[in-house]
């Protein structure tokens, strides 16, 4: 029995709106070639190197506070290494016959959850190094014991921020033309058109870069403190190793009491500065002021060649975290210009693909910013390639 002529005109209308598709993502894929050739790249840089800064701390032996978390902010960027660039360029491949309406938002949540992952990580590490070294003193210090707290508190909050993609990020109808007079339509996976979500998809944004900026300044002000902290017990901890300063501040005190010996008032002042000078030598001598995490010696008080060290390497971790937080918050700079300003959808162009994410940089980043500033890394990481010409050559 024949098809009715109806049946057999729709598929073969069908056969031919598939085969426009097709086209289209083919174009769209040649088009781009050094766009995908640009996520797989960052994303090979990503896990190559979170698979070695992983290793590297999970081999330390003093695994405290910051440690733990480094090493599962590697472990969360290496997974984000490993799902973002594919997602991606099948994003790129299937850029409008992606017609899941489970697969779309799922790609979205899952990105934006290992990216908040990746922030609030930072932001923690930022607050413990903050209460180590600015607030000694303090008892609202992290310790091993809150860290699955913590962790379980981050990914919760990841989830429930990420659960709006769910709502707002769709299968969206777009129109691709064929010819003079040929228009198909076609599926590419964005945050919805509807009229009724659009204002909510802005104020969504406008909260996220709310956010960031807050995020930057809050923990910008307080890697500058640290940075003063350091810097301000440095130069104390010079002036006590140095015998003539510190005689000098002796004979001074000593000078000031005997021009004052008559009065008791002033015997008092003099008694009172002689204290204070004790005290705040005393105070930045200590090893908990110094900042090494972990067990300290009772004589690294008076070894200043290790203060000095200690000092100078906690300049860098500071300095390390610092580039590492603010290079992440950098790379969603572009993103949240184009999603404020500029309409994102199909026809864009390599460039806005590209700004839109800007967000994949965030978790390949971090390994080469600790092996520019850490040289124990960078010998771990050198040890790995000799180990592995050797067994090249051997082999």
């Amino acid at each position: 029995m024949e098809k009715p002529f109806s049946e057999v005109k729709m598929k073969h209308s069908t056969e031919n709106t598939d085969n426009v598709l097709q086209e289209f993502n083919k174009n769209i894929t040649l088009d781009y070639a050094w766009l995908i050739s640009y996520v797989i790249f960052i994303g090979v840089l990503g896990i190559v190197g979170n698979s070695i800064a992983a290793a590297y701390y999970v081999k330390k032996m003093d695994k405290n506070v910051n440690v733990i978390l480094l090493i599962v902010i590697s472990l969360n960027d290496l997974i984000s290494s490993l799902v973002n660039p594919v997602t991606t360029v099948y994003d790129f491949v299937n850029s409008v016959t992606y017609s899941s309406i489970i697969g779309c938002p799922a790609i979205y949540f899952a990105a934006h959850v290992l990216v908040i992952n990746s922030l609030l990580l930072l932001t923690v590490i930022g607050v413990d190094r903050f209460l180590q070294i600015y607030l000694v003193a303090s008892k609202l210090k992290f310790q091993k014991s809150h860290v699955v707290r913590m962790l379980a508190c981050i990914f919760s909050g990841s989830l429930l921020i990420a659960l709006r993609d769910i709502w707002i990020v769709k299968p969206v109808p777009v129109s691709v033309h064929a010819g003079q007079n040929l228009t198909v339509t076609g599926h590419h996976c964005m945050h919805s058109k509807e009229d009724y979500l659009k204002p909510v998809i802005y104020a969504f944004h406008i909260i996220d870069l709310v956010t960031v900026i807050g995020l930057s300044v809050a923990l910008t002000c307080m890697y500058i403190m640290i940075r003063r902290k350091i810097d301000r017990t440095h130069k104390a901890v010079v002036a006590f190793s140095n015998p003539i300063d510190t005689r000098a501040v002796e004979d001074e005190v000593e000078c000031t009491s005997s021009a004052a010996h008559d009065t008791d008032e002033a015997a008092n002042t003099c008694s009172s500065a002689k204290l204070s000078i004790k005290d705040e030598t005393d105070s930045i001598v200590k090893p908990s002021i110094l900042f090494k995490w972990g067990a300290h010696t009772s004589e690294a008080t008076n070894d200043h060649t290790h203060s000095h060290k200690m000092l100078e390497v906690e300049r860098r971790i500071t300095k390390m975290l610092f580039v590492m937080t603010g290079s992440s918050l950098l790379c969603f700079v572009p993103y949240f210009v184009v999603s404020l300003s500029l309409e994102y959808d199909h026809e864009s162009s390599g460039w806005i693909y590209l700004a839109h994410r800007s967000f994949l940089l965030n978790s390949s980043l971090n390994p080469y910013v600790i092996g520019y500033f850490n040289s124990e890394f960078r010998r771990f990481v050198y040890d790995i390639f000799c180990r592995f010409c050797f067994k090249a050559v051997r082999g």
